[in-house]
């Protein structure tokens, strides 16, 4: 995976961004983002994740939205939003809210935005 994110880094992510992140559960979006995260912060530049998936965050604690900056081989919260439920029915309209109130104006190097993995049903509508 590494190899690929570097690849991506000198490719489409050659300047500063935002970047969705999108999939169904299990296809690797977190993986992903801490591996772009790791080779972002190897070339010297800035990198903020929006871990928008409070049922199986790839970092911070569940029932969470968080933002997080890569250090030290790793995302460190910055600041966090909890949301009343782990349903993914219920809690959409929460978790727009909370992304709306974490997503910064702007960033000093590249935004990764970890969608949760819903692709089907009620929440994934």
């Amino acid at each position: 995976m590494a190899t690929q994110a570097a690849g991506l880094i000198r490719g489409p992510l050659a300047s500063d961004r935002r970047v969705l992140l999108l999939g169904p559960p299990g296809s690797g979006k977190s993986t992903l983002a801490g591996a772009l995260g790791a080779a972002l912060q190897a070339a010297g530049r800035g990198c903020l994740c929006l871990g928008a998936d409070p049922g199986t965050p790839g970092f911070g604690p569940p029932g969470a939205v968080c933002l997080g900056r890569w250090h030290d081989g790793g995302w460190q919260v910055v600041a966090l939003e909890a949301l009343c439920s782990l349903d993914a029915g219920r809690f959409r309209l929460p978790l727009v809210d909370a992304v709306r109130r974490l997503l910064p104006p702007s960033v000093n190097g590249t935004l990764l935005i970890d969608a949760p993995g819903v692709v089907r049903g009620v929440a994934g509508a």
